[in-house]
């Protein structure tokens, strides 16, 4: 039987009933996509997930990534399954319908995406090579989009997202590669070395096209003089067709706490002096705003995967817990009480609606952000619609941050239910937490998605948009604190949005008391502005869920599922939204204990 257990109810109620997404079918842009299309892919999405990437998710984490005479070999167990994802044109689901793809949008394609990085994560970062492709396709030249971008539609070539050096990690700026550029010709000389590169070398894709980032020579320091280049492992030429290998050397693999399957690569680029690259759209110094494209999508992707994960852990853990028999009812604890069920006990019923409560919060984020994508697109780009556009930048750090550190935690909880069964690998537990810990590192570090936050998305459009956000949760928080459904817990959200401005007038007067308390403090506010966005779309499905109940009787299947749905928001509520006003003490205290000790003192 599967470890993997997907939630198919739970998204399309996200989906259906709360966000209204099927209205965006049956018009520009997705004119030729129906309901049923995309049920059916969600439906489907699972069900492969399920039987085809979740079976070889233990086999490849014991066989791992090996480095034989220069060539990747990833877990044998993964060709099929992968060749089976393309074969079935799962990469396609986002492709527009010009380039061959489905053209779905973006909220469904993520939901599928859930289903198949969290039944087998290492396996489904080989299977996303259109998320590289897009870029070019946004960015690149009339001959640039159908010479590297087809078979990356196509599947049969991969991507890699190339950034990190060994001096040069979150300080992308301190980039030392370098770009010259061959006389007499488009193209240019790559010369650098880069690390932690994920699916940087494997041997299922005929080519992989990096996009690396390089400074040509005579460019500014930092980022504003970084470009973009798109370099092969195999050069193509400009009809299309591969020609000979392109300088670029796979030198080792990082030896990991988890991921096995997934090969994270060294790679050297130039070592012979004749690794030529081609600048993304021709202009050079534009590498960051173009990398940015596709990190914010790679940061949403993060996120998801944590997020669903924690999500199969949580059904898991439940699972065990309807079944292991153990100890008395509290209320009955002679010593020859019957033996009861442990989800009967109090703690674990705690930590399993801790666990519910979050993976579905986090879920309708995702979900919303990706939604917002695709009203975005719906209204003609990113000035059609600011209000969509500014609040898409302030949940993406969010997502990225929140739902991975978070999603450690949940499935760390998960075992703890299972007790000495989830540290055992019987059982999926361990490995969940071993493949998920990562996520809260790449992408950007947990505080930089927080400085992106206090330093750029709060201050952007001079604080418009994080007003206007704010302003959409007050309302609902109104609503509810007026009503008596739910009224407690309106009101809980309204007190934590005030404390979440107090936080942010703090952060101001910090820049000019003193910067430091700023990055003191910037992890904190994301996790306030967190909780915040998460009790608003989890008490927004509460009342999603009222009204699906007012439709049915208490025998209907569904009658439970409402049920969980309007307890899961009352406990996510109560149990989290108070933590933002203890941010918000803590930091009025201005405590500098980590900044004035000195460094011998640790």
């Amino acid at each position: 039987m599967s470890h993997y257990k997907p939630n198919v109810r739970d998204v399309e109620f996200a989906l259906f009933e709360v966000l209204k997404a099927d209205e965006l079918l049956g018009k520009p842009p997705f004119e030729h996509v129906t309901r049923d299309d995309v049920q059916l892919v969600i439906r489907e999405a699972a069900r492969f997930a399920q039987e085809v990437f979740a079976e070889v998710y233990q086999q490849g984490d014991e066989t791992g990534c090996r480095l034989v005479d220069g060539q990747v070999k990833v877990p044998e167990v993964f060709r099929d399954a992968w060749a089976a994802f393309m074969k079935n044109g799962w990469q396609q689901l986002r492709i527009e319908v010009r380039d061959g793809g489905q053209g779905l949008p973006y909220c469904f394609v993520v939901s599928a995406q859930e289903f198949f990085t969290a039944a087998n994560p290492a396996l489904a970062i080989y299977s996303v090579p259109e998320m590289f492709a897009n870029i070019i396709r946004s960015f690149g030249t009339a001959e640039q989009v159908p010479r590297f971008c087809h078979k990356m539609f196509e599947g049969r070539w991969s991507g890699t997202m190339v950034l990190t050096e060994p001096e040069a990690g979150s300080d992308v700026g301190a980039t030392r590669t370098k770009a010259k550029r061959i006389d007499g010709t488009p193209y240019y000389l790559i010369d650098g070395a880069k690390r932690f590169i994920t699916s940087g070398d494997f041997d299922f894709a005929e080519n992989v096209i990096h996009l690396v980032l390089a400074r040509v020579e005579g460019s500014p320091a930092g980022t504003k003089g970084l470009s973009l280049f798109i370099v092969p492992k195999i050069w193509v030429r400009e009809d299309g067709t591969l020609g000979e290998p392109n300088d670029v050397a796979c030198t080792g693999l990082e030896h990991k706490m988890g991921l096995h399957g997934s090969a994270t690569c060294q790679l050297n680029f130039g070592e012979n002096g004749r690794c030529r690259g081609v600048l993304l759209g021709g202009q050079e110094n534009r590498g960051m705003s173009q990398m940015f494209e596709l990190m914010n999508e790679a940061r949403i992707w993060t996120g998801l995967k944590a997020q669903g994960l924690a999500s199969t852990a949580y059904l898991n853990a439940l699972a065990y817990a309807k079944d292991r028999i153990q100890g008395a009812d509290h209320k009955n604890p002679a010593p020859d009480a019957p033996r009861v069920a442990i989800i009967r006990h109090p703690d674990v019923r705690r930590m399993l609606l801790d666990q519910k409560s979050k993976v579905e919060a986090m879920r309708a984020l995702i979900l919303r952000a990706a939604w917002l994508i695709d009203r975005v697109r719906a209204a003609g780009g990113r000035q059609a619609n600011p209000a969509d556009q500014g609040e898409l930048e302030i949940l993406t750090p969010i997502i990225k941050a929140y739902c991975s550190e978070e999603s450690f935690l949940l499935i760390s909880e998960a075992m703890q239910v299972m007790g000495g069964s989830g540290y055992c690998r019987d059982y999926p537990i361990e490995q969940y937490l071993r493949d998920v810990r990562v996520t809260a590192i790449y992408e950007g570090t947990t505080h930089i998605q927080a400085l992106d936050l206090v330093t750029r998305k709060i201050p952007r459009a001079g604080g418009a948009d994080f007003r206007r956000f704010l302003e959409g949760i007050r309302s609902l928080a109104g609503d509810l604190a007026r009503d008596g459904f739910l009224a407690g817990e309106g009101r809980l959200l309204e007190e934590a949005v005030g404390s979440v401005e107090r936080q942010a007038r703090h952060l101001i007067s910090f820049f000019g008391e003193d910067v430091y308390l700023v990055g003191q403090h910037a992890n904190a506010m994301l996790w306030s502005v967190a909780e915040v966005a998460l009790g608003w779309v989890i008490l927004e499905q509460a009342v999603a869920a009222q009204e699906g109940l007012k439709q049915i009787s208490p025998s209907h299947p569904d009658y439970a599922f409402y049920t969980g749905k309007i307890h899961a928001a009352r406990f996510f509520a109560a149990n989290n939204l108070p933590n933002v006003h203890r941010r918000e003490a803590v930091m009025q205290l201005k405590d500098k204990s980590c900044l004035e000790i000195p460094d011998e003192g640790f």
